[in-house]
């Protein structure tokens, strides 16, 4: 209400009236999501399983709001999602717990989000700004167990019990949580009535007795199924194998037989047999058989009888000479499945063959006897041997086949010698003086008892001996010295051996030079004529690498009986040989003289020796052999060795010579020596000459580079060039001067600029022309170099002085001074660099600083030049 001022007079006061309505606001704060909350992003993931049921808590949403009175501090939850999420899950929206709506086994996907919404009780509510999102993975049963081996298989006797072990299985299923396997059989046949299996091991295990029924074979079909809702299985049969069979046949002793046949073994009769016994009570079980193992060769001549065990041979053993088989032998029975022993019996079957022939000790006799042997005189004894030890393979029979009618004069009979070998022993006969021939050949033939029989056969050639006397040499010590250079058909020495037979040929005498290692080395050089006894040379001496001074060797002497006889002694000779074994040395080469160009005669002696004894190999003989025409100016005396001038040397310009000199001495081949002798001809007698002891030169820094400084003159008094030739060059070089060579010139060489030093000094010299030049003396040079070292200096600026606008021409002569006392150096002239427009209003005069005005100051507006 609103009133106006008092009334008067009884006027009341006038008011107004207005409502106001005040709302009070309680719902001040939004819910805040916690679970998921901030930390996570608002975001949480879950994992349930596909089989969970109804009441199964999924995930507990959990929000806050800080209001304080109901219904603005009450949470509501909602849940929204993407495909099938709201389909198949609820929230409660009091607690915030979301659970299953739907069953999940029947759809297939792996993950649902659901998207959380909070908001309070006011009007209109409040919500959180933020979204929480709930990813929820399903695991799902996705695999069937797998067995963990494609195929079981397991033999039991008839005799297990029930309850025993027959065979464990195994299935493993993949799965996260549906992969607790169990096992239960389902078949086939009468598998379930027989066997039972452990539901959680797999252990397969006999439930009822398996004695009394004729099944051998049982098929158990097994399957194994995980904890899933459905669960999934997968199935496998296990083939058990009942034996009945129980007993393994057993091989008697002895199970290793040796046994010992010849090779003319009979076909088909039992050689050894292997014998065996099955415990078993009943056919098939107890019904022995036999069946062998060999390689191929032992198949193909040896079989064994399946029924008996008997070994046999089944092929003749003369076909092949293999002396040592082997066998094996198995015993088996007919039960189902069949039982085979334990071991094998091994029979080793060794073959007896006749594989050696008789064989003399040697094959060739040669027997010398006498002509005056006596009756029954033993001549030879032929042993045989044959390495069969098994008999009838080594017994002999000898016999004698041949040859003409040498059982005439020699007896044959068949001994045992000292080792009882058989043998055979050949004796005189007759009186071999009435023999027509000289030798006789018997042939003894030796037989084994094998069937073939086997033969060696031996000859004995007897020689009857009618050559009774031996050579003997007369003298036996020989000698000689010869040259190196002895020809080859030249007689040495010549030997002499005489022979006591009356009859020829026994009493003819032949010569040979020994076999002992030193007639050995000899014979390469040396040789004795068969006939006469004449020593000679075989090949030349010289073709001896060693070169040795002495050969010794001996000869011999035999007779042409026809058993020939050698000497009783032999003869020694000695052959000394002088030799060219040393080469001159020539004892003052190699060597270097000076001569004058003006020399005549002799100018060297050559000095040389040779240190062998004997001529023509000590005899030296001097020539040139030249080098660079050496030969033509030069001579030497071939005997004294003096070198001296063929001809005057003053004409010529040669410097000098290399004179190749040769000793020789007088052997085939020569041997030599050679040395040089270097003749340096002086023509070259006067070095160049300075004018002066020394030069002085100046030049300014800034000259150009190659400008002239200094000439420094140098004479030579030869007469004839090229040694009076002059030619200048600095010592050691100089890096800011050059020398003309032929002039003597001295230049500047590089920029005398940048650098304060003025004193340059160095050393000249000069050489001639000749070889080697002559050279002066080192004469130094002084070069003063001239440099810019004042600064010009103002003496009347800086300066300020007033102008009128119309002045014109010259109103300041500048004055400048430079103390360097070298032109240009000291000489000023003057510019103006100005300020602004101070150039194009002012000018100076370059020589004498005078400032005039050139431009019109009354245009320009300023008032201040610089």
């Amino acid at each position: 209400m609103a009133t106006d001022a008092v009334g008067t007079s009884g006027v009341p006061r006038k008011s107004i009236y207005a409502i106001l309505t005040l709302n009070v606001d309680s719902n001040l704060n939004d819910p805040t999501m916690t679970s998921p909350g901030a930390g996570t992003n608002y975001r949480t993931t879950v994992e349930i399983n596909e089989d969970i049921d109804f009441n199964y808590i999924v995930f507990n949403a959990e929000a806050s709001d800080n209001d304080l009175t109901d219904p603005f501090n009450k949470l509501v939850f909602s849940l929204t999602g993407q495909g099938k999420a709201t389909d198949l899950f609820t929230i409660n929206q009091d607690s915030g717990i979301i659970t299953l709506k739907k069953s999940l086994l029947q759809e297939n996907d792996l993950q649902y989000i659901a998207t959380l919404i909070v908001e309070d009780g006011g009007s209109p509510p409040r919500k959180d700004s933020n979204t929480g999102t709930v990813t929820i993975n399903v695991i799902r049963n996705n695999n069937a167990p797998q067995w963990e081996s494609a195929t079981y298989k397991q033999n039991i006797p008839e005799t297990s019990g029930i309850n025993a072990n027959v065979i464990p299985v195994r299935a493993v299923d993949p799965d996260r949580v549906f992969n607790v396997v169990k096992y239960e059989i389902i078949g086939d046949d009468k598998a379930p009535a027989y066997f039972k299996i452990d539901e959680n091991t797999g252990l397969i295990q006999v439930r009822a007795s398996l004695a009394g029924i004729n099944d051998e074979i049982f098929y158990v079909r097994v399957r194994a199924y995980d904890n899933g809702s459905p669960p999934m299985g997968n199935t496998t049969v296990v083939t058990v194998t009942v034996e009945r069979n129980l007993q393994a046949p057993v091989l008697g002793d002895p199970t290793v037989i040796t046994v010992r046949i010849p090779e003319t073994q009979e076909l088909g009769l039992a050689i050894t047999r292997v014998n065996a016994t099955d415990a078993d009570s009943q056919a098939p079980h107890k019904t022995i058989k036999y069946r062998a193992f060999a390689d191929t060769k032992t198949n193909q001549y040896f079989g064994i009888n399946t029924d008996t065990g008997d070994v046999y041979v089944k092929r003749s053993l003369q076909l092949d000479t293999q002396e040592n088989f082997q066998m094996f032998v198995q015993a088996y029975d007919e039960g189902t499945p069949s039982k085979v022993s334990s071991q094998n019996a091994t029979i080793d079957i060794n073959v007896l063959r006749n594989k050696f022939a008789p064989a003399p000790t040697q094959l060739e006799f040669n027997v010398l006897v006498p002509e005056t042997a006596t009756l029954l005189e033993n001549v030879q004894i032929v042993t045989f041997n044959d390495a069969d030890t098994d008999q009838p393979y080594g017994n002999l029979t000898l016999s004698v086949i041949g040859d003409g009618n040498v059982e005439l004069y020699f007896d044959f009979r068949q001994i045992k010698d000292s080792s009882q070998n058989d043998a055979a022993q050949i004796r005189v006969k007759t009186d071999l003086t009435t023999a027509p021939l000289d030798t006789y050949t018997m042939r003894i033939q030796a037989k084994d008892g094998g069937t073939p029989a086997m033969s060696g056969t031996a000859v004995v050639v007897i020689k009857i001996n009618r050559n009774l006397f031996r050579p003997v040499f007369a003298p036996t010590f020989y000698t000689k010295t010869i040259s190196e250079l002895t020809d080859l058909g030249e007689v040495i020495v010549k030997l002499n051996a005489t022979d006591n037979d009356m009859r020829s040929p026994n009493n003819i005498t032949r010569y040979l030079m020994s076999k002992d290692s030193g007639s050995l080395e000899a014979s390469n050089y040396f040789l004795v004529d068969y006939t006469t006894g004449e020593v000679r040379l075989r090949q030349s001496l010289m073709n001896d690498p060693s070169k040795r001074g002495s050969y010794n060797f001996d000869a011999e002497a035999t007779d042409l009986g026809s058993t020939p006889l050698t000497g009783s002694n032999t003869a020694q000779i000695a052959i000394t040989v002088n030799r060219n074994r040393n080469s001159p040395i020539i004892n003052n080469l190699d060597n270097t003289i000076e001569i004058f160009h003006n020399r005549t005669g002799d100018v060297y002696d050559v000095a040389a020796s040779d240190a062998d004894t004997v001529a023509p190999f000590n005899t030296i003989e001097y020539d040139i052999t030249g080098d660079d025409g050496a030969e033509l100016t030069f001579r030497i005396n071939s005997t004294t060795g003096v070198i001296s001038l063929a001809t005057s040397i003053f004409p010529l310009t040669t410097t000098s010579y290399k004179i190749r000199v040769r000793a020789r001495d007088g052997g085939v081949p020569r041997l030599e020596d050679v040395g040089v002798l270097t003749v340096n001809v002086k023509r070259n007698f006067n070095v160049p000459v300075f004018n002066q002891n020394s030069y002085n030169g100046t030049v300014r820094e800034d000259q150009d580079i190659g400008s002239s400084i200094i000439q420094v003159l140098a004479g030579d008094v030869d007469s004839d060039s090229p040694y009076n030739f002059v030619n200048y060059k600095i010592d050691g070089g100089d890096a800011r001067f050059l020398v003309d060579p032929s002039t003597g010139w001295i230049t500047v060489r590089r920029t005398l600029t940048g650098e304060t030093q003025t004193t340059f000094t160095f050393n000249i010299f000069a050489e001639d022309g000749g070889t080697p030049a002559g050279r002066s003396q080192n004469i130094p040079v002084t070069i003063t170099v001239q440099r810019n070292l004042q600064t010009p200096v103002f003496n009347n600026l800086p300066n300020s002085i007033r102008i009128q606008p119309t002045q014109s021409g010259t109103f300041f002569t500048a004055n400048a001074t430079d103390d360097d006392t070298v032109s240009p150096f000291g000489t000023v002239s003057y510019s103006i660099i100005g300020d602004e427009s101070s150039t194009r209003l002012f000018t100076i005069n370059q020589n004498g600083g005078g400032i005039a005005v050139i431009g019109n100051l009354q245009t320009d507006q300023g008032e201040y030049y610089q």
